[in-house]
């Protein structure tokens, strides 16, 4: 496993930049993670191959539940989870696209947990709003 750290400084690949901020870059077989940093891209593009980005919001939501959360309660961890990535905006109408999108998939489809997922995924890495 190679590690880099960087602390406020930048790495410069060919006309493209990337920035983190207090944060680790960790590559493993081909992986990026990013560690309370921030990926940075100006006219560019990040492609994912037979990847998902994934968040920790089963954490959250998980966590409200258990210390007994309303649903404006739960929504509003959600945003704010979602906010440390996105701006809030964003984060608000992913959130409202995917409840929207919770009822088609409610009852009919088992397995309905991982497509909304995927759903949830696609929407933020495409920007679709």
């Amino acid at each position: 496993m190679y590690v880099l750290k960087l602390r406020g400084g930048m790495v410069k690949f060919g006309g493209g930049l990337l920035k983190f901020e207090g944060g680790m870059l960790k590559l493993r077989s081909g992986m990026l993670k990013l560690e309370g940093g921030m990926l940075k891209l100006r006219g560019g593009m990040l492609k994912l191959r037979s990847g998902m980005l994934k968040f920790e919001l089963r954490d959250v939501l998980q966590k409200k539940f258990d210390d007994g959360a309303t649903r404006p309660e739960l929504v509003e961890a959600m945003v704010e989870e979602l906010a440390k990535d996105f701006k809030r905006e964003k984060a608000v109408k992913a959130i409202e696209r995917t409840m929207k999108d919770l009822k088609i998939f409610g009852k009919k489809n088992p397995g309905w947990i991982e497509k909304v997922e995927k759903l949830f995924n696609h929407v933020i890495v495409h920007d679709e709003m």
